[in-house]
């Protein structure tokens, strides 16, 4: 599998608002299924799936010639992956696959630094899709400038019908941030530089060098923002001009804990997780009491045009672990005891319309929602609920990766054995 870079969607969660007036809807253990469908891969070999959304019946499998393969993108009919059968070889191979018929359209070798350090290895922006370039912005003293040449190949831009190269990035850009239709946004060479790269040609339209430690960028198809960390002040977010590079809005964050990045859709809802320790007081003569660890899990969510707050919750969390966005449905993963639930909530008023324990064991960081069908990921088993009332549709057993909904399709990752893996992988 292709191991998660510093840009990958962390996850966190929450529990109910105090005083919601919507109802919450608990699907019964007994939907959860024990005897799900069997579908996946051979082994050794990757593959891509594409499922009904509505009954998660098999449309086609198409295999890959990969073995490990990134999440998947959809554009212009096609669905594209990227990954490597070799983690020594510093290339990836960027397949596109026909969404209605699982025939391969196109593959492509792209030059990399590191071929199993990242997962989200394309970019849509603009008819090109972007592979590659650095993983990571390491901080250099020695480079006190924006234009400096950054180390490793930079990322390409391919066109998404054909699959031939359309162009370079700048070599003084490194790791690929974020993408609108009209822009690609990189870093520099140092954390605080942020470049926007026009997405049809790959020249440079601006760049911007902040007062900040690290500088975080994601987007939609029309709008992006920028995460800053500046010492003594905390996170501060905020939307810039994608054409630009000019703030509009910002706002600033808890400079304490840890804090996620945003989920996009009707609002922006962003997450902070702080772990706290509390030491209970000593009575004379009674045993040493053990301290208490405990996370509070605070959401915040904004007006994607003004940034103004829509509604704010905290609460204690057994442990995070993700938030996604469609439209106007926020989807939560928490860990409620032993067992994790699912809830899905109004993006702009948080209101809860319901909630699913999925499972005991591990719930994946990937589900996703379409504000239709929620499709969530639990202990190799991949099921399809209704985003309306939360009713399981329908569940497959599979060693199968993360998903993108496109339509009434599902399309999930296989991966197979990669060859020399990473040490600890």
């Amino acid at each position: 599998m292709l191991r998660h870079r510093v840009l990958a969607a962390v996850g966190f969660g929450l529990l109910a608002i105090a005083g919601c007036s919507s109802p919450t809807r608990h699907v019964a253990d007994s939907q959860t299924p024990s005897a799900a469908r069997t579908i996946g891969s051979k082994p050794g070999s990757g593959a891509l799936l594409a499922l009904d959304s509505n009954t998660g019946r098999q449309l086609w499998r198409a295999p890959l010639p990969m073995a490990s393969v990134s999440k998947p993108v959809v554009s212009g009919g096609l669905v594209l992956v990227a990954g490597t059968d070799d983690c020594d070889i510093h290339r990836v191979t960027v397949a596109a696959v026909r969404a209605e018929s699982g025939q391969l359209a196109w593959q492509s070798s792209v030059a990399v630094p590191e071929p199993c350090t990242f997962a989200s290895l394309l970019s849509l922006a603009g008819g090109v899709v972007v592979v590659g370039g650095p993983t990571t912005v390491m901080p250099d003293p020695r480079i006190a400038s924006c234009d400096r040449t950054t180390p490793g190949p930079p990322a390409v831009a391919l066109d998404v019908a054909t699959g031939k190269q359309r162009w370079q990035a700048p070599v003084t850009t490194s790791v690929v941030l974020a993408a609108t239709s009209t822009s690609v946004i990189m870093s520099g060479p140092t954390p605080d530089c942020v470049v926007g790269l026009d997405a049809k040609s790959g020249l440079a339209r601006w760049t911007v060098k902040s007062k900040a430690q690290s500088v975080l960028a994601w987007s939609t198809s029309d709008t992006a923002y920028l995460e800053r960390f500046v010492l003594n002040k905390g996170v501060l977010f905020g939307a810039i001009d994608p054409a630009t590079g000019h703030t509009g809005w910002t706002v600033q964050m808890p400079a304490t804990g840890r804090t996620f990045p945003p989920a996009l859709g009707d609002a922006i809802t962003i997450a902070n997780s702080l772990d706290t320790t509390q030491y209970p007081t000593l009575t004379p003569g009674s045993p040493k009491p053990t301290p208490q660890d405990s996370t509070t899990v605070t959401l915040t969510s904004l007006d994607p045009s003004s940034g103004h707050e829509l509604w704010h919750d905290s609460s204690q969390q057994d442990q995070s672990d993700s938030v996604t966005a469609a439209g106007d449905t926020l989807l939560v993963t928490r860990l409620q005891g032993e067992r994790f639930v699912l809830e899905l909530r109004d993006a702009r008023t948080g209101a809860r319309r319901w909630q699913s324990p999925v499972s005991n064991g591990f719930a994946a960081s990937d589900n996703v929602t379409d504000g239709t069908v929620v499709v969530a990921m639990w202990n190799q088993t991949v099921a399809g609920l209704s985003a309306a009332d939360g009713r399981q549709l329908w569940a497959v057993h599979g060693t199968l990766g993360p998903a993108a909904i496109a339509g009434t399709s599902i399309y999930l990752a296989a991966n197979g054995q990669v060859k020399h893996p990473p040490s600890g992988d």
